[in-house]
């Protein structure tokens, strides 16, 4: 029923590439920020990640002195769910700091099917493919053709030399 898209501001994060994209074999697809708030529709679904210690709750939104663990089964209050899988969606360990994420969360919670949705609808396209520093060349080479096909920039990424970072 929901559908989630992670973004970053954090490109160059050797973490990030290490993890998201298969130890830099992978690809980052770069947005124009400008095309993004630009698009009221893409600002409506996109959200910042909460870091924090605790896990989310629906009912720490209610009342912060409930004792969880006196909470029988959940009997939610009768509200809108529509903000529910959107605030569990967006939130994270504070160990994830690093990431500036923001996530986009759609939805089609009232018939029940999987959300059709791109940022094509949005008029969202990318402005940039960013090759890991370690992509296979058979790789490397399909997705400069796509891109060329599409008129979308590509840019081969290098680990620093001297310092723990991502170069472009």
């Amino acid at each position: 029923m929901f559908r989630v898209s992670c973004f970053t501001t954090n490109l160059n994060s050797v973490v990030m590439w290490s993890h998201y994209a298969s130890q830099h074999k992978g690809i980052c697809v770069e947005f124009s920020g400008s095309s993004m708030l630009s698009s009221a529709k893409f600002l409506e679904l996109v959200h910042p990640v909460r870091y924090t210690e605790e896990l989310f709750h629906f009912f720490s939104f209610f009342k912060p002195e409930i004792d969880l663990d006196q909470v029988p089964s959940p009997s939610p209050p009768d509200v809108n769910f529509d903000p529910w899988p959107i605030l569990a969606a967006c939130h994270k360990s504070k160990e994830w700091t690093y990431e500036k994420e923001w996530r986009l969360v759609s939805s089609d919670a009232a018939s029940r099917k999987a959300p059709k949705f791109s940022l094509d609808s949005c008029a969202i396209k990318p402005s940039r493919i960013i090759l890991g520093a370690r992509i296979d060349p058979a790789d490397q080479a399909a997705i400069k053709e796509l891109a060329q096909k599409i008129s979308i920039s590509v840019t081969n990424a290098q680990l620093a030399k001297d310092r723990f970072e991502i170069e472009f």
